[in-house]
């Protein structure tokens, strides 16, 4: 609504607080809406920033002599009123910074708009964290490979993991032995009372897998299985590895290790030297025959190192190791995709061991 001289000569109001003013703009006077009362900030990010531009409106509103010159030196020719160039050197963004190769330098005062350079501020450092302390946001500095982050005494920082304890410190120049200190000794599937030994056949071109616990951390240097009188076969072969378990389908997964071939046509003790390191938990031990050749296993009816009950078997049945059948080969493959068989042919564990 424009408001002519004739009508404010006869008493139109200059304003009345809460309902409108008038404004005196390019095209005259104008009748105009008091503005609402802006509510107060919501959070402490939008006080601050009106508190700033408060404080910088107030220094660019009242500039000293010098200053108001120069704004409107600078104002000539442009789009912007001086006001524009006073509150801008109170925000301390009027003036531009360049490097000798033609790049300017970036002010974060022109970019709050981008977190990322905001939270630049704090740290940039490559792999650094940060956490909020009750004085503010800190940046963590990154350490060393393998530490964790942990809350002590309210504070959050990286801390070194504390390695588990062992039986046996293998300290520079220790033997490769067990930790029972016995070559002799492998560490084989565990089982209730399981005393007595006996034969057990493997099928040609057939891997058995036998489930393993570690119980400790440590690196391993041999992997052997025995054959007794009578199971050689003349010009055979025998592979041996270790594989991880797979989580999902809770057989053996992706090879951790593949030992080898060694040859079965002798009786006795076969054993493969290795040097792999395995962290405590749960293992299959795997034996790929190219022949009907017979082993030596662990005769016992209750093994602790089982791989399920046929509960749903009118006669349930024990099924200690799993086997699946393929041509005789090199290496050892991933079994996370293929499908393994239960043994209920034998309650007996062919004897695969480690130390």
């Amino acid at each position: 609504m424009k408001i002519t001289q004739r009508q404010k000569q006869l008493g139109a109001p200059a304003r009345v607080p809460g309902q409108y003013y008038i404004a005196s703009t390019e095209r005259g006077l104008v009748l105009k809406t008091w503005p609402k009362k802006k509510s107060g900030p919501k959070t402490p990010a939008q006080f601050y920033k009106e508190t700033e531009f408060g404080l910088a409106a107030s220094w660019g509103a009242n500039p000293d002599a010098g200053q108001l010159d120069s704004a409107i030196v600078a104002a000539e020719g442009t789009t912007m009123v001086p006001r524009d160039f006073l509150t801008a050197n109170a925000y301390g963004t009027l003036w531009t910074l360049v490097f000798e190769d033609g790049t300017e330098w970036v002010r974060y005062r022109d970019v709050t708009i981008n977190a990322q350079l905001v939270l630049d501020q704090v740290t940039d450092d490559t792999p650094s964290i940060m956490w909020r302390s009750p004085v503010g946001w800190v940046g963590i500095q990154p350490t060393t490979d393998g530490d964790v982050v942990v809350f002590q005494n309210g504070v959050v920082k990286f801390a070194s993991v504390i390695p588990p304890p062992t039986p046996y410190d293998a300290g520079a120049g220790a033997p490769t032995v067990p930790y029972w200190a016995n070559a002799d000794m492998y560490l084989i599937p565990p089982s209730v009372g399981g005393v007595a030994t006996t034969s057990i056949a493997r099928a040609a071109n057939q891997i058995t897998f036998v489930p393993l616990i570690v119980p400790y951390n440590r690196t391993f240097t041999s992997i052997a299985f025995r054959i007794p009188a009578g199971g050689a076969v003349v010009g055979s072969s025998a592979r041996l590895g270790i594989y991880l378990l797979d989580p999902v389908k809770g057989g053996p997964g992706v090879v951790a290790l593949d030992a080898g071939a060694i040859a079965t046509a002798t009786v006795g003790l076969k054993a493969i030297t290795i040097n792999q390191a395995l962290a405590r938990g749960v293992y299959f031990l795997a034996l790929w025959t190219s022949a009907a050749i017979t082993v030596t296993g662990l005769f016992n009816n209750f093994s602790l190192a089982s791989c399920g009950y046929a509960l749903a078997n009118a006669s349930p049945a024990f099924n200690n190791f799993l086997i699946r059948t393929t041509a005789f080969g090199t290496p050892f493959t991933d079994q996370s995709a293929n499908t393994q068989t239960t043994n209920t042919a034998t309650t007996a564990i062919p004897i695969i061991g480690i130390r």
